[in-house]
């Protein structure tokens, strides 16, 4: 079984390195960088990433290969018939078998894949093999981009997710059985009112000992509406309001719901293949990683540098998270692992005060929190590993933002969500320095929000350059935001009409630092801004401090570190990275 999760997660760390499906060439080969380090510098295949949490498999990162992986995009993914991506995400052994149906053993280039009829795949079952002209087919799914190579296989991008036979099956049958699951034959066994203090896990944890059957009361609930509109109808489940009616489905009904699935126990998650939540039920200390939302390279880096310390400390370090910033679903992770009893949390947070209840729910339990890079309200945790000064960033963003746009002329800011605390303070901080009056011919026309979404990044930032055709300078303090902003920039051919400059990774900007694009941004080290983190919570969650002002601790190869006031750790001062020194880093 470890042999082949170790399988597992080297296809799946493949799988989210690959470059955007628009390249219709293969890049130079990547013999230099193993597949994690591509992987980190690339976010844009969020589905898959997404996939590698939902199957629990993270953490293990191996993968000497070699592979040969035919890989779907985003795009791929979105073709899938409805309801048949929702179905992989819940069906932990279904999702195994999909992914390795996608890779082959050894390295296979597109040379090699030509002169093949079919292929035998890591999940057992074969993929044909057809050749029409330069048109290469596996399956029904047209390879549109071959021979990515990295240092432990290739890639071969294709633009249709490759089902085996019984997965096959389920999609074209998901919509039927989407329906038949609206409308079950289900009797409530209890008739609940929502109070003050309850969530949909929360209640699941309560009537079935587990809080990821939530979903059984979601739908009965929804089930029992439809008959009786004395019940309420639940449109999102992370938000249910004080005294709706719920449904509350028999263990045996609920089960139904859920497709036959054990709730609560350890042997439950096991029988899933949950590995994370098995290490968190198993023995040794757990703590938890939380970004505020996975495919994020930021915060994909920042793990590497937990993980780096886990080892050092030999404690198990999950990382997981929501696939969206959204701060009511990572109130609904939270609750999760609260339920869990993890020994440990590091939350970056989507909004700072509604987690305090949370967070203050955590340590109640006994799990000590700890915020990193965005701050949880200093009621809700114990420390903040804060990667440097809210004033420092923000003055040094505003400053080299003016740098760039020589002193005077129009600057747009293009940052995440609204609510996101970091950020937030950067921004004021950002227009406190501009007040200043050498910053007079310096105009401020527009604060928009891509929501750390590519995509949305990407649109505003075109929304910009056409609303504002003076526009100088956008700055972007979110490494989704700046990557989108320069790409934006170079598809507008605006290359040194608008610059783009804020915070964001080495390897992930190189391109647009070398085209002029971006021609400065700044950052702090997010590898050891992880790595301080699980020392800072370790030092607290082993009672080496209590998290006052003047508690000292040793992080590692970090040093010492003090506590100052509000239970805030710095790491140190931002870095500004540049054409002249930026093939200097590789994260």
């Amino acid at each position: 079984m470890l042999n082949r999760l170790t399988k597992v997660v080297s296809v799946l760390v493949i799988l989210t390195m690959l470059i955007p499906a628009v390249a219709m060439a293969a890049p130079p080969p990547q013999d230099d960088q193993t597949i994690v380090d591509i992987a980190v510098a690339d976010g844009r295949f969020t589905t898959l990433v997404s996939a590698l949490q939902v199957t629990g498999l993270v953490e293990t990162l191996s993968g000497e290969g070699p592979f040969t992986v035919f890989a779907p995009t985003d795009d791929a993914f979105n073709k899938l018939p409805d309801g048949t991506l929702e179905a992989l995400m819940a069906d932990i052994p279904a999702l195994t078998d999909v992914l390795t149906y996608h890779v082959v053993p050894g390295k296979v280039m597109a040379a090699d894949v030509v002169n093949l009829t079919s292929a035998d795949t890591v999940m057992g079952e074969p993929v044909s093999i057809s050749v029409d002209g330069e048109t290469v087919m596996i399956n029904d799914s047209t390879v549109v981009i071959p021979d990515i190579e990295a240092s432990n296989g290739v890639i071969h991008v294709i633009d249709t997710v490759l089902l085996p036979p019984a997965e096959e099956m389920m999609a074209e049958e998901a919509p039927m059985a989407e329906e038949e699951m609206m409308a079950p034959a289900v009797a409530c066994d209890e008739d609940y009112s929502v109070q003050a203090d309850d969530w949909l896990s929360k209640l699941a944890d309560k009537f079935y000992g587990d809080p990821l059957a939530y979903p059984a009361i979601f739908e009965a609930t929804n089930a029992a509406a439809e008959a009786d509109s004395s019940y309420s109808t639940i449109a999102n489940a992370d938000l249910i309001e004080v005294g709706w009616k719920l449904c509350i489905p028999s263990v045996g009904d609920a089960q139904a719901l859920l497709g036959g699935e054990m709730m609560a126990g350890e042997e439950a998650m096991m029988e899933e293949g949950a590995m994370e939540e098995e290490a968190m039920m198993g023995e040794g200390t757990t703590y938890v990683l939380v970004p505020k939302n996975l495919g994020n390279p930021y915060f994909d880096s920042g793990n590497l540098g937990a993980q780096e310390a886990a080892a050092e400390l030999g404690v198990t370090v999950v990382y997981q998270g929501s696939s969206t910033p959204d701060a009511t679903e990572e109130i609904q992770l939270l609750n999760s692992l609260i339920a869990q009893q993890v020994d440990g949390l590091a939350v970056s947070a989507n909004d700072a005060d509604a987690l305090v209840p949370t967070g203050q729910a955590a340590m109640e339990a006994g799990i000590p929190v700890v915020s990193w890079d965005a701050a949880i309200a200093p009621a809700g945790r114990v420390l903040h590993i804060n990667q440097a000064t809210f004033e420092g960033i923000g003055r040094g963003q505003a400053q080299l933002g003016a740098e760039l746009a020589g002193g005077e002329g129009q600057i747009a800011i293009l940052s995440a969500t609204s609510t996101a605390p970091n950020q937030n303070e950067w921004i004021k901080w950002m227009e406190e320095e501009w007040s200043k009056p050498e910053y007079a011919n310096i105009e401020l026309v527009a604060t928009v929000y891509g929501d750390d979404e590519d995509e949305k990044s990407y649109n505003e930032a075109l929304g910009l350059m056409k609303t504002y055709p003076d526009l100088k300078v956008i700055v972007s303090p979110t490494s989704v935001g700046i990557a989108a902003a320069g790409r934006a920039v170079q598809d507008a051919d605006k290359v040194g009409q608008v610059l783009v400059t804020g915070l964001g990774l080495p390897n992930q900007l190189r391109e647009y630092v070398k085209s002029g694009a971006i021609p400065a941004f700044q950052l702090w080290n997010v590898v050891d801004l992880g790595y301080l983190t699980i020392y800072a919570l370790d030092a607290v969650a082993s009672g080496q401090i209590e998290g006052n002002p003047g508690d000292t601790f040793e992080a590692g190869r970090l040093g010492t570190y003090t506590v100052g006031e509000e239970g805030e750790v710095l790491l140190g001062p931002p870095f500004t990275f540049d054409a002249s020194n930026i093939d200097d880093f590789d994260f």
